[in-house]
């Protein structure tokens, strides 16, 4: 048996097959798996099954030995062939050990986000400049970077304006920004809050 891996889009990762006879796989979530298998004598019919669940149409015949199955499962799970060989034999029985076949899928942790205010407290001037640095990471690649202002003056809500710089699927990005409070027209006594938000590929 030979496992093939085909990650999900998100990751910007092609397919790869793991060593031939390797029967475990770990792969992100959202992946999907092939299952080359080679039989040591010709078979006839070849299932595939998800623990006690068969898969309708998941095997692809390639000849009489060699055998494709195929799922991409929403959880980690066992898998085993059913195999039927030209007498009728099965490879189902009480001698015989199944090989079972599993994988694992790892969640994807969502972006990590940094954001910092230098030498600044919790009361500033409407007229201020924010000396702020921006952090952000993804295991797989960042999709996006926003500065999200709010105010109880902003009254068509908050104020979202993507970070210039971020390069699709960068996995670590820093910047340092002045950022000018006095285009929001605050008033003393407005509250205000800043917040930094990134999206990664992952849907």
């Amino acid at each position: 048996v030979t496992i093939r891996v085909i990650p999900p889009k998100y990751t910007g990762e092609a397919a790869y097959d793991l060593r031939s006879g390797l029967t475990v796989a770990e792969a992100p979530a959202g992946s999907a798996f092939e299952f080359h298998i080679t039989t040591n004598k010709p078979v006839v019919k070849a299932e595939l099954w998800r623990g006690a669940n068969r898969l309708d149409d998941a095997v692809t015949r390639v000849d009489e030995t060699q055998w494709i199955g195929h799922d991409r499962p929403s959880g980690s799970a066992d898998y085993q062939f059913h195999l039927t060989d030209q007498l009728g034999l099965s490879s189902q029985s009480e001698r015989s050990r199944p090989t079972v076949l599993s994988v694992r899928l790892i969640p994807t942790r969502p972006p990590k986000v940094v954001l910092k205010v230098r030498g600044v407290g919790d009361t500033v001037t409407p007229e201020a400049v924010l000396p702020i640095q921006i952090e952000c990471s993804n295991t797989y690649g960042l999709a996006s970077a926003e500065l999200v202002q709010e105010s109880t003056r902003l009254t068509q809500g908050p104020k979202v304006t993507p970070i210039e710089g971020l390069e699709p699927r960068r996995k670590q990005f820093t910047r340092t920004l002045s950022l000018l409070l006095s285009p929001l027209g605050l008033q003393p006594a407005d509250r205000y809050s800043l917040s930094v938000r990134a999206s990664d590929y992952d849907d």
